[in-house]
């Protein structure tokens, strides 16, 4: 009778610890997730050349030292992935002694070296022009990407020359160039009534995330 009990409870063991093997079956579900940001940066950089008209509708580089041109350009750092790129952020121009013929050739380019989309947003608020009723205004050409920016007077002058910027540079993919040439020219046509007079005009502009 006792090595039957003996043997029962063997069994019952046994059973017992094998329904302890089948709890100890898991199953492991994990998530993990790393958010690194992009970045917005536009390289910006320029290339001016003053020139003079020969009056036999060639121009040549100005070489004497009778315009004077001084900028003051103003350059930022960003980050990116191969390194440190300087861009301009501000390109000022003092040009004094300008007579008829003279141009100033600016050329930009525009790289999106960040990894998003952008487009480009006039700043007005940060945007002015000056000696409204000069008549300078009425003389002094304008173009971009040789296209004539009409400028008869400051009223129309501020949004007509950063109009005609913006449409050339419009959204840029990353790794996207845009080049835009401004030029600045007095005409051989110009009268007495263009001597001894300023102007000046500044352009604000914003690069911004577009995700259409």
């Amino acid at each position: 009778m006792n090595k039957t009990r003996f043997i029962l409870l063997v069994t019952v063991a046994a059973m017992v610890l094998m329904g302890a093997a089948y709890a100890a079956w898991t199953q492991t579900f994990t998530i993990s997730s790393t958010v690194d940001t992009g970045e917005l940066f536009v390289k910006i950089s320029e290339v001016n050349k003053v020139e003079v008209d020969d009056g036999k509708g060639s121009y040549t580089t100005a070489g004497n030292s009778y315009l004077d041109l001084s900028n003051l350009v103003n350059y930022t750092t960003a980050r990116n992935a191969d390194g440190t790129q300087e861009t301009l952020s501000t390109l000022s121009y003092d040009i004094d002694k300008v007579y008829p013929g003279t141009r100033l050739t600016t050329t930009l380019t525009f790289t999106n070296m960040g990894t998003m989309r952008t487009k480009i947003a006039f700043n007005e608020a940060a945007s002015q022009i000056t000696n409204a009723g000069n008549e300078l205004w009425k003389d002094l050409v304008f173009t971009v990407n040789g296209t004539p920016v009409i400028v008869s007077d400051a009223a129309t002058a501020k949004t007509s020359i950063a109009n005609a910027i913006m449409n050339e540079i419009g959204a840029m993919e990353p790794g996207a160039t845009k080049t835009v040439t401004i030029v600045q020219e007095l005409p051989l046509s110009s009268t007495n009534e263009t001597e001894k007079l300023n102007l000046q005009w500044t352009m604000s502009f914003i690069f911004q995330q577009y995700n259409n």
